[in-house]
């Protein structure tokens, strides 16, 4: 993974990517879920996954959209407290956008690093140094490559939502 996070990295400083095919989100999430079960089975944190019969389909590069939801929903499993589910949803707004989310039950993130959880390298002091702080760093630039948005709030006392919106008709 920490090798997938470097390739990517790397063709983030040459130029945006462009926009080369028809992307089914559901699709997408529903291998990302499946590929994370020895985790979550470990862990006994299940993920429950709802989206709409249909969604528009995303114009975009596959592999980005894919590191991108990757990174969010790999975050949430790691982060998530044994025992509590990750909640895992798609759903079009407005005929704009598609919105990913995936809420977990884990550490909440400080507010004093909150600026930061997007920066490159950057790990919220006192977390395990198992991670190389590269993930949602690149998430990031990938959606601003995209003309996307992405983000994440406090989901109440005990867990985090990361989410990322991406536009169904970007300008390019």
């Amino acid at each position: 993974k920490l090798a997938q996070s470097l390739l990517s990295l790397s063709t983030h400083k040459k130029k945006p990517l462009p926009i080369v095919e028809s992307v089914n989100l559901s699709s997408i999430v529903s291998t990302l879920i499946n590929d994370a079960k020895l985790e979550t089975d470990k862990k006994k944190t299940p993920i429950i996954f709802k989206t709409p019969p249909y969604l528009t389909p995303l114009k975009a590069n596959r592999e980005e959209v894919k590191t991108i939801l990757m990174s969010l929903l790999s975050n949430a499993v790691h982060y998530a407290t044994p025992g509590t589910n990750i909640k895992v949803f798609l759903q079009e707004v407005d005929n704009k956008f598609i919105e990913f989310r995936v809420t977990n039950q884990g550490p909440l993130i400080p507010p004093e690093y909150r600026e930061d959880i997007f920066k490159k390298n950057f790990k919220v002091p006192g977390q395990p140094k198992k991670r190389a702080g590269l993930g949602l760093y690149i998430a990031k630039k990938s959606a601003q490559e995209m003309k996307s948005k992405i983000g994440f709030r406090n989901a109440g006392k005990n867990g985090t939502v990361f989410w990322v919106k991406f536009l169904l008709s970007p300008t390019t």
